[in-house]
């Protein structure tokens, strides 16, 4: 895991579910979303990791087809031809139903799966917000005013900094509280959220 540096500002593209190394960045740092970008295809935009035995799976949420590498990010829409949320709560039930925490945030998570948002950024946004409340980081999510190249040296431009090819080589981090806890810092924030509910802001915090 990135060494976390702590400025004033930090500006990062919207995830779906963002991952604990994600999160680690709003617990630490304030946060910028990048509202006016074009979408790029392979990333943490449209995908998530959860854990699984053999290590992460990867669940993605489908497009409707077009040129969506040149669309602006809030004009990219989302497919439901396929019932891919069904899939994705089946398989979240499958993978943490018996976590200890999963009953308390599950329902939640399949209304805001099953309400069928037609934007991806409205949708990441929601799924961020939800994991920051339920998690305790008391953030106001901020959005971009325009597109911006080059920050200045004060901001830390954490645009496409997440490689979500190398999720599966990324070194487990080890919890310094919490024994025999090892956690891959690209999955999901949800893994957290079901396995440590409202302490998992402590093991956040151990993340820098």
């Amino acid at each position: 895991m990135r060494k976390i540096i702590i400025l004033d500002t930090i500006i990062i593209e919207c995830h779906i579910f963002p991952s604990i190394e994600c999160l680690s960045l709003f617990a630490h740092n304030q946060v910028q979303i990048e509202a006016h970008e074009n979408y790029q295809k392979r990333s943490f935009r449209n995908r998530y990791f959860i854990k699984d035995r053999d290590g992460l799976q990867s669940l993605s949420i489908p497009l409707l087809k077009g040129k969506n590498q040149q669309q602006h990010i809030q004009n990219v829409a989302i497919s439901y031809d396929h019932p891919w949320v069904k899939q994705h709560i089946q398989t979240l039930q499958t993978v943490y139903g018996k976590a200890p925490y999963f009953l308390y945030y599950f329902e939640e998570i399949k209304q805001m799966l099953e309400a069928k948002t037609s934007s991806l950024f409205e949708l990441n946004l929601n799924t961020t917000k939800f994991l920051l409340h339920k998690i305790g980081l008391k953030k106001d999510l901020e959005l971009t005013s325009t597109f911006c190249k080059n920050y200045e040296s004060a901001i830390l431009d954490c645009r496409n900094k997440f490689d979500i090819n190398s999720a599966n080589q990324v070194e487990l981090v080890e919890s310094r509280s919490f024994s025999n806890v090892k956690i891959n810092p690209l999955m999901s924030g949800l893994d957290l959220l079901f396995n440590f509910g409202p302490e998992s802001i402590l093991l956040l915090n151990e993340l820098r």
